[in-house]
């Protein structure tokens, strides 16, 4: 259609310029319809062009570490602490460390995403007390599978390091498990505890944490602090030795798994 016009506009040029010639007060520059007419079939293309280039250069681009992709997959893993909220009477609890990782994957995209996770990890319980002057211990150590199914909420650009929360619940299946103990005149234990079925291999609870993500590489480095607590769970059946002197309750106290972990998750699939 501008082909057509600036075409039409050349052939009706030489009338008006003899138009314009037969008016001597008035010139060709100052018609206000020639100059119109002129201005705007050549200013509407020249101006045009700029605008549509301008549309596209301040299209907002999808950056490489933004929430584009929709599905991260990853590792994670560190320390475990269990630290008792009951105590049993006449026992003392003492200090141990386990360990846990596995696979990470969060789905979603923005600041809400869903985040299920495989992880082993392995907890302990240790107490000690005192009989007739003998100093005795005792240990409980779980070698489990835990599941979390985590809902995440991440504040800031993701293309800079930013904090996040998570909270959901958990469920966790034991794999192995073994009772160690320091028995004075007694001697020493260390047993590994047979199950029926799956009766005492079951449990849950909630989680939750917080931590930071910090852009490196194509993904994110991660480092979180979680806290587990467990709910509840299918009765044990241990087959431990009932002679020896040494409360059992030790294993069935109310307690925090306290987790510290470092992880990595990467993009992938299409933005």
């Amino acid at each position: 259609m501008t082909i057509h016009l600036a075409g039409l506009a050349l052939a009706l040029l030489p009338g008006c310029l003899m138009a314009q010639s037969a008016l001597p007060q008035r010139s060709v520059s100052s018609s206000p319809v020639f100059y119109a007419s002129a201005t705007s079939r050549h200013t509407t293309k020249e101006t045009f062009t700029p605008v549509k280039n301008t549309f596209r250069l301040t299209s907002r681009p999808v950056s490489p570490k933004t929430d584009g992709a929709a599905f991260r997959i990853g590792l994670r893993g560190g320390g475990n602490y269990v630290l008792p909220l009951e105590s049993v009477e006449g026992a003392t609890y003492q200090n141990t460390f386990g360990y846990h990782g596995g696979l990470v994957f969060n789905i979603g995209r923005g600041m809400i995403t869903f985040q299920p996770e495989v992880n082993y990890s392995q907890i302990s319980v240790k107490a000690g007390t005192s009989i007739q002057g003998f100093n005795l211990s005792i240990q409980g150590i779980d070698n489990r599978v835990e599941v979390p199914l985590l809902v995440k909420a991440s504040f800031g650009d993701p293309d800079r390091a930013r904090f996040f929360v998570n909270a959901g619940p958990y469920g966790a299946y034991i794999v192995s498990s073994r009772v160690k103990a320091s028995l004075g005149p007694f001697g020493d234990l260390d047993e590994k505890v047979t199950y029926e079925g799956t009766q005492g291999r079951i449990s849950y609870g909630v989680a939750g944490g917080l931590g930071v993500a910090i852009p490196l590489g194509p993904g994110h480095l991660t480092i979180e602090g979680r806290s587990l607590y467990q709910l509840g769970t299918n009765e044990r059946d241990l087959s431990v030795d009932p002679t020896i002197p040494v409360d059992t309750d030790v294993q069935n106290t109310k307690y925090l798994t306290l987790q510290a972990s470092i992880g990595y998750l990467i993009p992938i699939g299409g933005r």
